[in-house]
């Protein structure tokens, strides 16, 4: 497995700035809301959720000449990279914030945030494996 770092932090490099203008639109949709909690939420999901399906892609040993494993093996990677991205990528979140992570009175703003941070994350996501 040979990783080509350049790549990597030039992937990286654009991660951070989907995420710093997803984090501007949350905030321009919640400006009574300090924009420090946009912003870590969205650097905490999005770069968790990149590095989860970017790394994890070389643990598949047949790639095709994009990089990516074939058929429902990519697809795979791409839902639970998203999904554990965004679970780790909250709890890190609220780590910082010293909230409660994943507590019962916080499931309401959970299930409204996952629909977005699904959709944000597959079009990123397609749009590194159309590149």
């Amino acid at each position: 497995m040979r990783i080509d770092w350049p790549d990597k932090l030039n992937g990286l490099l654009r991660v951070l700035a989907a995420c710093l203008a997803i984090s501007i639109l949350i905030y321009s949709l919640q400006p009574t809301r300090p924009y420090e909690v946009a912003l870590v939420y969205s650097l905490c999901i999005g770069v968790t959720t990149w590095a989860l399906i970017d790394f994890g892609r070389h643990l598949f040993p047949n790639v095709t000449p994009s990089g990516w494993p074939p058929g429902l093996w990519g697809f795979a990677l791409s839902v639970v990279g998203i999904l554990l991205g965004y679970a780790l990528g909250v709890t890190a979140a609220d780590i910082w914030f010293h909230r409660p992570v994943w507590s019962l009175a916080q499931m309401s703003r959970y299930g409204y945030s996952v629909i977005i941070s699904m959709v944000i994350s597959s079009a990123v996501t397609y749009y590194f494996y159309s590149r």
